[in-house]
């Protein structure tokens, strides 16, 4: 996971956390 679009990452990022990418992002 060297090269990932901001949207995979930050969905990734998102689940692991708890709420969707749109209300972080």
């Amino acid at each position: 996971r060297e090269h990932i679009p901001d949207g995979l990452d930050g969905s990734a990022l998102a689940m692991a956390c708890g709420p969707p990418p749109m209300l972080i992002f």
